[in-house]
């Protein structure tokens, strides 16, 4: 019997798929789909080392109806990719961080927006825990981020705060197959504001495991008192049916995702600040401009930055510069290696 269907986890050599054969599932447990099989990868997949991620869209053989199991053998093309957090065929991603407990940093909230413009994948910046800060404080932040180039969403899981757009931030009209992802550091609330999405603004704030209505929800532990940082609660990504439709992922947390997928080209387009500084002003002068004190560089013409984002944006960019350094001397030692072997072999 064969399949189609979404990876919904993966976890050591196995994956789970929903596949939506509602025949065959209407013959064993007169119900309709999606019914879920637990699969291992074709070795043909391995072998040509192609990644099987949460999200994907793949083509399940050999099913066994009765255990539940099915190897996947085809993975379709994805319409998008997230490396930080592995995942596929994204629709929308939801940044969350929390304002307090644990505070809010710049800098680690800078890497992360830089990570998902890397991506194309249109994305809410959500700051929670917002009924831990004053209005002042709100104030400011919403104002530095506007220089930033964002507008957040202020919510608070434990108070409510924020509710009534609640289902708005798994992105407009989800269909039954879209992805919204859930990103952020650790100890932020991603896993209550699941809780509250999937149960239409109830379940959070508790923590340990939760079910509501039949609907199992995401356990949630407390931030370290004695660190002030999150606690991982979340292990592996994960995919969750909403009942307004469509898949939240839940993904766990981390502190500074990897600039590995950027380049000292890309990086520029991922600061909304330089973006908007060549739209008004036009290109820099020269076409290598990388918008550090260069001659004829309209950024620096319009200085757009705030407080400490150009300094973000220069470790960053001095970062992305290393790495491909490393990238290019780890050629040339291959290129190296491959000459001295064909001479030796030819001789």
């Amino acid at each position: 019997a064969r399949g189609y269907g979404t990876v919904v986890t993966s976890q050591a050599n196995f994956l789970r798929v929903v596949t939506d054969d509602v025949a065959k599932l209407q013959e064993r447990l007169g119900d309709e789909g999606p019914y879920e099989l637990l699969c291992v990868v074709r070795a043909l997949l391995k072998k040509i080392k192609q990644r099987v991620l949460v999200g994907d869209a793949v083509d399940v053989l050999g099913i066994d109806w009765v255990d539940q199991r099915a190897m996947v053998e085809t993975v379709h093309a994805r319409r998008s990719e997230l490396v930080d957090p592995p995942v596929a065929n994204v629709d929308h991603a939801l940044l969350v961080f929390a304002l307090e407990r644990p505070p809010l940093e710049a800098k680690q909230l800078t890497r992360f927006l830089v990570s998902m413009e890397a991506t194309g994948v249109p994305f809410t910046l959500v700051l929670n825990k917002s009924d831990l800060c004053s209005e002042e404080q709100k104030a400011d932040w919403a104002a530095r981020l506007e220089q930033w180039g964002y507008v957040p969403r202020f919510v608070s899981v434990a108070t409510g705060e924020g509710e009534d757009g609640f289902g708005s931030l798994s992105g407009p009209d989800p269909g039954p197959r879209s992805v919204t992802v859930l990103a952020g550091p650790s100890g932020v609330g991603k896993s209550s504001l699941i809780n509250r999405l999937r149960a239409g603004g109830g379940g959070g704030g508790a923590r340990g495991s939760i079910s509501l209505d039949g609907l199992e929800l995401q356990s949630v532990k407390a931030v370290s008192s004695k660190l002030g940082r999150g606690r991982h609660t979340t292990r592996h990504v994960t995919l969750l049916p909403l009942r307004s439709g469509g898949l939240l992922a839940d993904t766990p947390g981390f502190g500074y995702p990897s600039l590995n997928t950027l380049t000292t080209a890309t990086l520029p387009e991922c600061f909304p600040e330089i973006v908007r500084a060549k739209t008004q002003l036009g290109a820099c002068k020269f076409s290598d401009c990388t918008h550090r004190d260069e001659p004829g560089c309209v950024v620096d013409e319009l200085m757009p930055w705030e407080e400490d984002r150009y300094d973000f944006y220069a470790d960053m960019f001095d970062e992305v510069e290393q790495i491909e350094r490393v990238e290019r001397e780890r050629g040339k030692r291959v290129s190296e290696q491959r000459t001295k072997y064909k001479s030796g072999k030819g001789g």
